[in-house]
């Protein structure tokens, strides 16, 4: 295996000595490892193919393609220090933010202040018992809406990656299921919520339709128009905290009631056996 790095200033990255073993066939694969610093990892694989002979200077050429593409055409450049260089383009990595939006379940017109939201990165891993690993080292962050009129909070600066998002706090008043979480990809500048899977992120489905949630995407700025954040509306009901589905809910209550009649039959039919006698 042979590494390359690209150089400062002219982003050039020049394998040399390269032998061949098969002429006319594709003797090397190449990858990038490591994007430069605020850019974006490029997954793809590219093929080297050497000429099938040796040109004049006794030395074999190699033509650079896409391995799941070879037909894709590739930028080159020609001029000096390039020489007919391949162009291997990355994408910046430029960080985003997402709006969420606190409303009343019946109300969406009525936004609530006070929800405290967590925001946590992911791996790209299989869940484990159904909940998500964080990113080593990533400390959860919290943001709260404090504005009473519009009810929005904002998490700023996210880059490429997969993330959850739990309603930490209801609005005064407000209760919240405690299977709250939703999820989300950021990649190439823009955001799509997520189906939870119970494999890896990156095979989870885009999610469109919730009871508790909706989404609207984001749009770049465009003339007479400025941009617009990605954004998640959360609704509330009024009333105390809602157990997940599945959860106890109010079975506990009736149970009590029930124990509470029991005692006082028991209770009764002492106080009857005691005046017979």
């Amino acid at each position: 295996m042979k590494t390359i790095t690209s150089e400062a200033g002219t982003g050039l990255a020049v394998a040399e000595n390269l032998s061949v073993r098969n002429p006319g066939q594709v003797n090397y694969y190449m990858k990038e490892i490591t994007a430069p610093e605020g850019y974006i990892k490029s997954d793809k694989i590219y093929t080297l193919t050497s000429s099938a002979q040796k040109g004049t200077d006794g030395k074999y050429t190699f033509t650079l393609a896409e391995k799941d593409d070879q037909s894709a055409a590739l930028e080159t450049i020609t001029q000096q220090p390039y020489n007919n260089a391949t162009v291997i383009k990355n994408q910046e990595n430029k960080p985003i933010e997402i709006d969420i939006v606190k409303v009343d379940k019946t109300d969406s017109n009525k936004k609530l202040s006070g929800a405290v939201f967590t925001l946590r990165q992911i791996k790209d891993e299989a869940p484990s018992n159904g909940t998500i690993a964080t990113l080593d080292g990533t400390t959860p962050r919290d943001s709260q809406a404090t504005a009473q009129d519009t009810g929005k909070t904002s998490f700023r600066s996210l880059t490429r990656g997969y993330y959850e998002i739990t309603e930490k706090t209801a609005p005064a008043g407000y209760g919240i299921t405690s299977d709250t979480a939703f999820y989300f990809k950021v990649e190439n500048g823009s955001v799509t919520w997520l189906e939870k899977g119970t494999d890896k992120p990156s095979t989870w489905s885009s999610k469109t339709t919730d009871e508790m949630v909706s989404f609207t995407a984001g749009s770049p700025a465009s003339e007479g128009h400025a941009a617009t954040n990605a954004s998640f509306t959360v609704k509330n009901e009024p009333g105390a905290a809602l157990p997940a589905a599945g959860g106890p809910g109010t079975t506990w209550m009736y149970i009590l009631g029930m124990l509470m009649v029991v005692g006082a039959g028991m209770t009764l039919a002492v106080r009857r056996r005691m005046r017979a006698y």
